[in-house]
């Protein structure tokens, strides 16, 4: 399974995030952990078209559960899905393996 991770330091939010290649072409499993100022876990499987609506939601998500203002986390967590996302696709696509 390919697997890209990257962690996330917005304004002493401490997070991590895992984007995980499927099994099925074009699908992805992110995985979420951010341990303040509360923590927070989550994880979904999304593909092609959804992704970015998918990212938002996260993103919304993260902002409400935190209590960080959706300008300073939110569009930072859905910009670094997007670009792991992206990156792994990237790489799916030029890759026969």
């Amino acid at each position: 399974m390919k697997q890209f991770a990257f962690r996330q330091d917005i304004k002493g939010l401490r997070g991590e995030c895992r984007v995980y290649a499927s099994g099925f072409p074009g699908v992805i499993r992110v995985e979420m952990f951010f341990a303040c100022p509360r923590e927070m876990r989550g994880s979904f499987e999304v593909s092609g078209p959804n992704v970015n609506a998918m990212a938002c939601e996260m993103a919304e998500v993260v902002s409400k559960t935190t209590g960080a203002p959706m300008s300073d986390v939110g569009r930072t967590v859905r910009d670094a899905i997007m670009a792991k996302h992206d990156a792994w696709l990237e790489k799916y696509e030029n890759n026969d393996d």
